[in-house]
């Protein structure tokens, strides 16, 4: 089936001049074209704007995707090599992961910090409260004065 670059960009919130920029830099090769000279998509081509979507979001430079286009695009003797490209990435995007968990820990840990200092402010302020002026402050000795 043939998707045209305006219904390519609504299916995957790819803007058209980034589908347009990415076709001029390899990331997107051999997108067909009609006698008019209109961009063809196919359902091959977006698997691989899903892919590159996907790959962006983990902050894969667009120059990796590119070097991993042109791997591709040598056939299949290269599967090793994209392997071991997509392998090495992934273990740079678990360390990344990993740093982000350690700091996601310390704003929760900041965050129930500052929810026992307003707890405690809260507790406080019900104290003072309770032993306003003209409350009578409650005690557990008996008045000896009666």
């Amino acid at each position: 089936m043939g998707y045209s670059i305006g219904a390519v960009s609504k299916r995957t919130g790819i803007s058209i001049d980034t589908l347009r920029f990415y076709e001029r830099v390899g990331l997107t090769p051999n997108i067909e074209r009609t006698a008019g000279g209109q961009r063809i998509y196919n359902d091959q081509d977006l698997a691989f704007l899903e892919f590159a979507q996907k790959m962006r979001a983990t902050g894969m430079p667009l120059e990796a995707l590119a070097r991993y286009v042109a791997l591709m695009k040598r056939g299949i003797e290269t599967v090793p090599e994209r392997r071991a490209m997509l392998e090495g990435y992934a273990a740079e995007v678990e360390a990344r992961v990993a740093e982000l968990q350690k700091a996601q820990d310390a704003l929760r840990m900041t965050i129930s910090w500052y929810q026992a200092i307003e707890a405690r402010e809260s507790a406080a302020a019900l104290l003072d409260l309770e032993s306003a002026p003209g409350r009578k402050i409650r005690s557990n000795h008996a008045d000896k004065s009666r």
